[in-house]
């Protein structure tokens, strides 16, 4: 499992540091309420090779909140059975630890 802070958004990942995601009035008194969960987690290796028999795949959404590239990562040896995969990613980061749209472009280039 991994720690999940809430904040109004789900994301394993803590905000980058001076990202704000919203902008009203109020808004500050949300980032000083954060609770924290363990939520359980599996790779999406452990999805094609256990529960999908390792069938291939036509086309993968990732929302992960940061972690798209790493949950895609995470497919391992089953990478080559997806066929297309669609991420929601930023050109200006907003979680620590979240690869820009630029970054990941270019990683899934070298695949």
């Amino acid at each position: 499992g991994r720690a999940f802070r809430e904040s109004g958004a789900s994301s394993l990942l803590p905000y980058a540091e001076g990202f704000q995601d919203h902008w009203w009035p109020q808004a500050p008194t949300q980032y000083r309420f954060f609770r924290e969960y363990l939520v359980p987690t599996v790779s999406l290796e452990w999805v094609l090779g256990s529960l999908l028999m390792d069938r291939e795949v036509d086309f993968l959404k990732v929302d992960a909140q940061g972690l798209d590239y790493g949950a895609f990562a995470s497919l391992g040896r089953h990478m080559q059975k997806v066929r297309r995969v669609q991420m929601e990613l930023h050109t200006h980061v907003r979680h620590h630890g979240e690869l820009a749209c630029a970054d990941v472009i270019a990683r899934m280039a070298q695949l």
